[in-house]
């Protein structure tokens, strides 16, 4: 099974421990609660250089039966020339394998690397009110208004991989409605490779009205 690369946005807070990454991204994918084999790349210093990288490349291409999770702790610090390295990584990640980049400023990243990526931030432990995407605030009918509009851009696939990724963010906040993220993750994965773009949005639409 190939896992999509995930980049966890932790909201301005500088650095996370393991646990706590894993535990976020549990959320999406529920197989980190398992046994596996886990590789952590940090900063050393102000960057996080091509060198680091090659450090667990023959971890990362072994063939075994154990999930594999990769974590690149603070990715804003990744050079030029390391981002460009794990961008190979990130395009084409081995079998049983998923990537995590938590980073406090993603902008920093190469968009190459940021399209290529599930963005979730990370959990709010205050009370506030998640604020509800501008796709839920319509009814059924706006919402086909509002794909028709979407899917005739130059750039539909990307702002509709957007708007999915907003959606199951959205849903992961509350456990009652879990089972929506997980749908959305298998629509969002489709866009990815190339699924007919309004059918898979009329499917969203269908699954955030029920």
């Amino acid at each position: 099974m190939h896992y999509q690369p995930i980049l966890l946005d932790t909201k301005g807070i500088d650095i996370l421990d393991k646990d706590t990454v894993l535990d976020e991204v549990s959320r999406i994918y529920k197989q980190l609660k398992e046994s596996l084999s886990v590789f952590e790349i940090k900063a050393e210093g102000q960057s996080i250089g091509v060198e680091s990288l090659k450090k667990f490349s023959s971890w990362l291409w072994n063939r075994n039966d154990e999930l594999k999770v990769l974590i690149v702790f603070q990715a804003e610090k990744l050079t030029l020339e390391a981002q460009n390295s794990l961008l190979k990584i990130v395009e084409e990640p081995p079998e049983k394998t998923v990537i995590i980049l938590s980073s406090r400023n993603s902008d920093t990243l190469l968009q190459t690397i940021n399209s290529r990526c599930i963005t979730m931030g990370k959990v709010s432990k205050s009370n506030d009110a998640v604020q509800m995407p501008a796709f839920l605030q319509g009814n059924y009918i706006n919402r086909i208004k509002l794909i028709d509009s979407l899917t005739k851009e130059d750039n539909s696939r990307e702002n509709a991989l957007k708007l999915v990724e907003e959606l199951i963010n959205y849903y992961l906040e509350d456990k009652e409605y879990r089972m929506k993220s997980d749908k959305l993750l298998e629509i969002y994965l489709g866009i990815k490779s190339g699924t007919n773009l309004k059918l898979s949005l009329s499917l969203v639409n269908q699954l955030v009205s029920t």
